[in-house]
């Protein structure tokens, strides 16, 4: 009862209106922020779909990076298991070579003919080769085919050893001499192959042919 008599007792035409100015900054406020909030927002949801692209990206790339050096890893894989099945080719190779040449030293001792033991010898050396070995065959020399061989024949160049014993200048103005058509071969390599021929390096000779071109380094 007492409320109901304060209550009455009051001079609303005073209040009122700070009633209704409260009311209004309330709704105002109001208003400000839940626009104010939504703008905020939209900017949070920007920020987030910029993080998002860029984590994308990074992710992507990543993931190529990752892809790539895979693929070279198992390059690698294959290329080394290639070269250990080369050495143990060429390993066995001069294994094998070297058992022949120890049989041929024997053999000239005990009076065997030396002529079926490098028949055996040159044998095994064609297998390893894939071609047919014969002594002193300038063929054999990459980059030497048989028109070649013949013009150094002519010369006197007629076995390895005179090959070997040869500089790159004088195998060059031999074939100078036969024109211009024989002056694009480079015969800078050429003593060298027949120097491991004559000292009987065939794995080494194998594995450095691999990488010429014509005679010529790659």
């Amino acid at each position: 009862m007492k409320i109901l008599f304060i209550l009455l007792s009051i001079d609303w035409s005073c209040w009122l209106p700070m009633l209704f100015w409260l009311l209004g900054a309330f709704l105002l406020g109001w208003l400000l922020r839940h626009l104010f909030g939504s703008q905020s927002n939209g900017e949070n949801n920007q920020d987030n779909d910029a993080l998002q692209f860029q984590f994308d990206n990074y992710k992507r790339d990543s993931e190529n990076k990752y892809n790539s050096l895979l693929a070279k890893f198992e390059g690698n894989k294959e290329d080394s298991a290639k070269l250990a099945t080369e050495l143990s080719q060429i390993d066995a190779l001069t294994t094998q070579l070297q058992s022949e040449s120890n049989k041929a030293q024997a053999a000239n001792v005990v009076g065997t003919s030396s002529d079926t033991m490098s028949e055996k010898y040159y044998k095994a050396i064609s297998a390893f080769f894939g071609t047919k070995i014969v002594r002193d065959d300038l063929k054999l020399v990459e980059g030497i085919g048989p028109k070649i061989e013949e013009i150094f024949h002519r010369a006197g160049l007629t076995t390895w050893l005179s090959v070997a014993e040869s500089t790159p200048e004088q195998l060059r103005a031999i074939l100078n001499a036969e024109g211009d058509s024989y002056k694009i071969h480079d015969p800078g390599t050429w003593p060298q192959q027949c120097r491991m021929m004559v000292d009987d390096e065939w794995a080494k000779l194998k594995a450095w042919q691999d990488e010429l071109d014509g005679g010529k380094i790659h």
